[in-house]
């Protein structure tokens, strides 16, 4: 899906409590397709998709400190 079509989807994902949706290379790393639900600056919450478990973030402490997978190439995160 092209990001402008993203983009054109803002109002209906905010129904769902998505504050921002984003693709590509990017704090978590690799290739991502992120759902972000909540936080602020580094201390953040979301889904991310990833077709590839080599496109998952690194782990650590001041980056993302969270990362369950919940199936289907689907992961919650939390950063800090």
């Amino acid at each position: 899906m092209p990001i402008a079509s993203v983009k054109n989807l803002k109002a209906d994902y905010r129904k769902l409590f998505i504050s921002a949706v984003s693709y590509g290379d990017w704090t978590l790393g690799g290739k991502a397709l992120d759902f972000s639900i909540g936080g602020m600056v580094d201390n953040t919450v979301g889904y991310l998709f990833v077709n590839d478990k080599k496109d998952l973030p690194e782990m650590s402490d001041n980056r993302v400190n969270m990362l369950r997978e919940i199936g289907d190439g689907w992961y919650i995160y939390k950063t800090s």
